[in-house]
């Protein structure tokens, strides 16, 4: 059976590459779903953020305050 890209795609939220992190939390926040966000600006995609590797950057006890204010 073939099976299309457009058969399985899923539209995910895109975000500005000079969106901060709190932002980008509130969107893995409000869809629980949700696997990544799209990156760039409205020119060119950089790449993806996914979440668990985003949680996996601010999973320490104390380093999640941190990491949202010097990133």
């Amino acid at each position: 059976m073939l099976t299309y890209i457009g058969e399985i795609a899923e539209a995910v939220p895109f975000v500005h590459r000079n969106t901060i992190r709190t932002h980008i939390n509130e969107i893995f926040e409000q869809d629980k779903n949700l696997e990544s966000d799209v990156i760039g600006d409205n020119v060119q995609i950089d790449g993806l953020v996914m979440k668990d590797a985003f949680y996996k950057k601010i999973a320490a006890k104390f380093d999640y305050d941190l990491w949202m204010l010097l990133h």
